[in-house]
């Protein structure tokens, strides 16, 4: 079983190795390439895609059941190997870090229930950056 965003490092997958086996990915729309998808392009490789997710927190049940390998930012991949039986690889790939960002429409911009909502996000966002 694998989930491919690393915990374990002694587990090393080549570039061709990593392409072998199906890759569950989550977007939200069909057939755009991903930085993931661009990178494996400029080595001269392609992924299959088996399985295409909304939300994260659904493909680590996908993986656990399957030979897929599932790529995503380090934290989410240490959160769910602690929850599901997958093996933790670094991928074969440099990915760029990525930026979390909160988007809201104007008229809640001062709406205190909303205000509330983005200190709290906010707050579990530094601290878990520590």
């Amino acid at each position: 079983r694998h989930a491919g965003s690393t915990k374990a490092a002694k587990l090393t997958v080549s570039a061709a190795d990593y392409v072998r086996f199906p890759h569950v990915i989550a977007s939200v729309g069909p057939g755009k390439k991903g930085v993931v998808d661009r990178r494996l392009e400029a080595l001269g490789h392609r992924r299959s895609i088996a399985c295409r997710v909304h939300d994260f927190s659904v493909a680590p049940l996908i993986v656990e059941q399957s030979d897929a390998i599932f790529t995503a930012p380090k934290r989410f991949i240490e959160f769910a190997a602690r929850r599901h039986r997958v093996v933790c690889f670094a991928p074969p790939l440099d990915l760029p870090e990525f930026e979390i960002a909160l988007l809201w429409h104007a008229r809640y911009q001062s709406d205190a229930p909303m205000l509330w909502m983005r200190a709290r996000l906010e707050a579990v966002v530094r601290q878990s950056a520590d």
